[in-house]
């Protein structure tokens, strides 16, 4: 495939007077296999006919082994994201605008990544209840250049109630200047749901508990007062 990718080059080269500049597996002569990089440009005659080609030729393994690593890790903490449904976010502190990466509109309730987004769309997604809290906190930390932390509900584009953890802090650019803050979301809705199932059987374990406390007081109470109405009679007996 390759080779057929460089003949095609070649003689396109040859045919319209013009260069190329291609990446290709290769393999050297012991069989192992490396990557090059190879440019040319025609070589013409003194009537401008082309008559040939000149170029160069290098090996770019290592760079090409780099952008798979890289390419490899971006995969893996892709993944790793949308396992945990954990989504990044960056915001511009000047104009509000935002990227993100796709997990992260997926738990705002879209499949399809939207357009455009800022922190004002954000804000529409959480609750009124929240929505003042952690605007103020958004503000104190922009002041403070400290870190963005917090938890809120959020309305999904389809109407369904969920909790997100946010976590962000401030990036500086080249000059020190810090102009944007970066960060993850995560739903947290299920963890939610499990404390307040554990919350209550704990309040449920708390009741059945004092329920059974003043029962043996009950108990213990009768028990007194059974011992001290039996010992009377005894006594006058014996």
């Amino acid at each position: 495939e390759a080779w057929q990718e460089l003949d095609g080059a070649v003689r396109e080269a040859v045919r319209s007077g013009t260069g190329f500049d291609l990446e290709l597996p290769a393999l050297r002569g012991d069989g192992t296999s490396f990557w090059i990089n190879t440019r040319s440009d025609p070589a013409r005659d003194a009537s401008g006919k082309v008559v040939g080609l000149r170029g160069t030729l290098q090996d770019i393994s290592l760079r090409k082994q780099t952008e798979l690593d890289l390419n490899l890790s971006r995969q893996l903490l892709e993944l790793t994201m949308q396992l945990s449904q954990t989504g990044g976010w960056d915001i511009d502190l000047v104009d509000h605008t935002s990227h993100r990466t796709r997990g992260h509109d997926r738990i705002f309730g879209y499949e399809a990544p939207l357009p455009t987004w800022s922190y004002e769309i954000f804000l529409e997604h959480v609750l009124p209840e929240d929505r003042a809290e952690v605007d103020r906190l958004f503000r104190e930390a922009v002041a403070t250049r400290g870190e963005w932390n917090f938890e809120c509900r959020i309305l999904r584009r389809d109407g369904e109630q969920r909790w997100i953890l946010a976590a962000g802090g401030h990036q500086s650019d080249d000059k020190g200047r810090v102009r944007r803050m970066s960060g993850i979301v995560r739903d947290i809705t299920e963890a939610k749901r499990r404390d307040q199932a554990l919350q209550e059987k704990n309040l449920e374990l708390d009741r059945a508990r004092s329920v059974a406390e003043k029962a043996n007081l009950a108990k213990s109470d009768f028990l007194s007062s059974m011992s001290h109405e039996l010992r009377t009679p005894l006594n006058s007996i014996l």
